[in-house]
Order: structure tokens, then sequence, then C-alpha cells
């Protein structure tokens, strides 16, 4: 785990510690406080919280978690249901509490995979991804916050894998 500081331009390393032998695969800093949470390759969240201390959150869902994205009020992951990055599984997307507590979580795809979590507030929020089953489509999906459920809203042609989105 590194964090980059913009008085020098550089960063630093925070590992080690009880940080130290996970998979991250996705990262996101609470406005509220400033922590740092990151999805593992178990499907747990673990925040951070301080160098070299790392603390177990909350388990998503089975699988691996991809994607993560901090509000003051909820986190939202992504995960899929895959022995590794590299095997497809069912793709979920879940919104939790930031400390603890059972996820709300929707199975949005059979076969895919989900890399990113973006969007201005937890009302205005997508993710990306693709679905293997045709072919490693690229998909978006939307959250819809009245009824707390995703949907589908865009989707590529075959072979074009989607990893990134950024909703300013």
């Amino acid at each position: 785990i590194s964090r980059f500081d913009p008085s020098y331009g550089g960063f630093s390393d925070v590992a080690g510690g009880t940080c130290a032998g996970r998979d991250y695969f996705g990262v996101t800093v609470r406005p509220g406080d400033q922590a740092v949470f990151l999805t593992t390759g178990t499907g747990s969240l673990v925040r951070w919280l301080g160098p070299g201390q790392c603390v177990g959150v909350n388990a998503v869902t089975a699988g691996i978690g991809t994607a993560v994205r901090a509000y003051d009020n909820f986190l939202f992951v992504g995960s899929f249901a895959g022995p590794d990055i590299n095997t497809a599984g069912s793709v979920n997307l879940s919104r939790l509490l930031p400390d603890g507590g059972a996820p709300s979580t929707q199975n949005v795809q059979s076969a895919g995979q989900v890399w990113e979590i973006s969007g201005p507030s937890s009302n205005v929020l997508f993710a990306a991804g693709w679905e293997h089953a045709v072919q490693r489509r690229s998909r978006i999906w939307e959250y819809d916050p009245s009824g707390g459920s995703w949907s589908p809203v865009l989707s590529g042609s075959n072979d074009t894998p989607l990893y990134a989105i950024d909703v300013p």
C-alpha cells in the first residue's frame, strides 16, 4: 500500500504490519474521517488505520472484492464469485455501512467482473466492468438510490473489457 503526498509529489510506503499479505484490488477514502477502505482478494473490506495498521471491517460476499467507493453514510463494493481474477464469476454489487453491518447485495450479472465504482455522491453512482458470457462485452451499471438497486445502462461491443470509469 502506498500513499501519495501532493506536497512533494511522491509516494510513501505504508504497507507492512497488519496490512501485509493481502491482495488489494480497490481503495477509497471516506470524506468524513479520511479512513481508507480497501477490498481484498477474499471479498472482504479492510480499513486502514495508519501506517502498517489495517483491520478487517466486513465480509461482503464470498469471492473477490474488486472495487470500493466510500461516502459518509455508505460503502459501495463490487465483487465477483470466482476462484481468481482470471476466472469470471457472478458479479455482485453491495451497499453497506462503513463500520460493519450486513450488506445489501445484488447479483447484477451471471458471469463477469466489476472493476470500478464512481460518482459524485451516493445518489449518482455508476459501476464499470464487463460480462464474460458475451466475449468480454463492457458494461456500466447505474445505482438507483430510491430502490437501492443496480441496473445495466450501457453495453459495449464484444472483446472490449472496461476497467475504469470516472463520474465527476
